[in-house]
């Protein structure tokens, strides 16, 4: 996922298994939110609804895929960002991480307002806390509920380098640290109800710590497979998935909503009785239609990002 990782996890230093498992999760996250239909006996299963025990993980593939998000995430930035020794390589570091997630994440938002524009006018939707990725702090509606996790991870982010040297210094006993941090407060926020909304605690960053550390220890105790991706097409696929996360939402809403909402509903009471093909067809073009503009909004953010980086302004601020 390009905009996880940055232009310096060049492209013949990639580990395979990081994009991999990249791929995978938002695989996982993307039906989720668009299950088949005709496999709702098999979606109940592997998207049970619920949590584990002690309420620390929600049940189904894609909770598990989430928690696997953050520790790639972590993971990639230990083995990109080996050297933050001062404000300015922080802020540099910041911004770099800036950049490369949040002018897809305001397109997003820009495509959402388009399509609905009744979600910006039904409620007074605070612009700035919108476009932050916060808006699970105060409760409002979000444009796209995807944007959720750019606010976690920008924040997990914010405090990098703190936790890897933590981790550096202290070892497994950092992680176990951060995982009795982590679990406490989930118990404590998911048991007693101290958040209205369950999705507030995959967002706190204190919450999320655990499985973040445990990618930064990983990668500093190599304990990961060295193979580097020299495959093309898993490349593409990598850097693509982030998109097809960040709009995916967008997109499969509008079309169930003001596309095929008759059509769908037909082809559904047809998959019930004797032509599931119909539903398989319109689940394919809709899965089509998310890579497809995925894929146009990753070659603008692309030229974006080159012509932003070819600014003398940020050149001198990069390299000095």
């Amino acid at each position: 996922m390009q905009s996880l990782s940055g232009n310096e996890y060049k492209k013949n230093e990639r580990i395979l298994v990081f994009d991999i498992l990249r791929i995978i999760c938002i695989a996982v996250i993307i039906y989720g939110h668009s299950q088949f239909v005709v496999l709702s006996g098999i979606n109940s299963i592997l998207y049970a609804n619920g949590h584990w025990p002690l309420n620390l993980y929600p049940l189904g593939l894609q909770g598990y895929a989430v928690a696997i998000m953050f520790l790639v995430s972590g993971a990639v930035l230990e083995y990109t960002y080996k050297n933050i020794n001062n404000s300015q390589d922080y802020l540099r570091f910041i911004f770099k991480r800036f950049i490369r997630i949040y002018p897809a994440f305001w397109l997003s938002l820009l495509a959402a307002i388009i399509l609905f524009p009744f979600l910006w006018q039904s409620a007074p939707l605070n612009a700035l806390i919108q476009f932050s990725g916060f808006t699970i702090i105060v409760g409002q509606t979000a444009l796209n509920p995807s944007g959720w996790f750019i606010g976690a991870i920008f924040c997990l982010y914010l405090l990098f380098p703190w936790i890897s040297r933590i981790v550096r210094k202290y070892n497994l006993s950092a992680v176990i640290g951060f995982c009795i941090l982590s679990w406490s407060l989930r118990f404590i926020l998911s048991t007693y109800c101290i958040v209205p909304i369950d999705i507030f605690v995959r967002w706190f960053p204190l919450c999320t710590i655990f499985e973040f550390s445990v990618g930064i220890y990983l990668v500093q105790m190599s304990l990961y497979p060295k193979k580097r991706n020299d495959y093309p097409m898993i490349r593409l696929l990598a850097d693509l998935s982030f998109y097809a996360f960040i709009f995916h939402y967008v997109i499969i809403t509008f079309i169930k909503v003001y596309l095929f909402p008759s059509l769908f509903s037909f082809d559904t009471l047809l998959a019930l009785d004797s032509y599931p093909g119909a539903v398989t067809l319109f689940y394919c073009q809709m899965m089509a239609s998310v890579l497809i503009i995925s894929w146009v909004m990753m070659k603008a953010d692309v030229k974006f990002q080159k012509w932003l980086l070819e600014r003398d302004a940020v050149r001198v601020f990069l390299k000095n």
